[in-house]
């Protein structure tokens, strides 16, 4: 693609492995969500091209994304990767958890295996966690 060209591909990958990042150049430093949205007045890659604040399609309503939220990202973090932060007890915030899909609990904390597992934590749970 445009964005690692006259890069090598396979020392980003090895790198990668061994938990080095590596800054690609991009548009904007440090990289941000809509930056052509915002200052090329490009739409935004949703339904409407609009910036939208509810998604009621089925598979936003199962990983309890269908409002804005914050999901730990799933590497460049020292805590649990990939769960979902809420201590709100909001009705809204309801995906389908491990017990509602019947995932083995062995499974579900194997992190090594990229998966949506939709686990709620409070922030205090979260900074308990450690990153395996």
């Amino acid at each position: 693609s445009n964005t690692v060209k006259g890069y090598d591909v396979e020392n980003l990958l090895e790198d990668a492995r061994q938990g080095t990042p590596a800054i690609i150049m991009t548009r904007s430093y440090p990289k941000h969500v809509g930056n052509e949205q915002t200052l090329d007045d490009d739409p935004w890659y949703t339904k409407t091209g609009r910036l939208e604040f509810f998604r009621e399609e089925p598979e936003f309503t199962e990983a309890g994304e269908n409002i804005p939220l914050h999901r730990e990202p799933m590497d460049a973090t020292p805590y649990e990767p990939n769960v979902i932060v809420d201590d709100s007890d909001s009705p809204v915030i309801d995906p389908e958890t491990p017990d509602d899909r019947g995932w083995d609990g062995d499974e579900v904390e194997d992190t090594n295996d990229r998966q949506v597992r939709n686990v709620v934590r409070s922030p205090n749970e979260l900074t308990d966690s450690s990153h395996p």
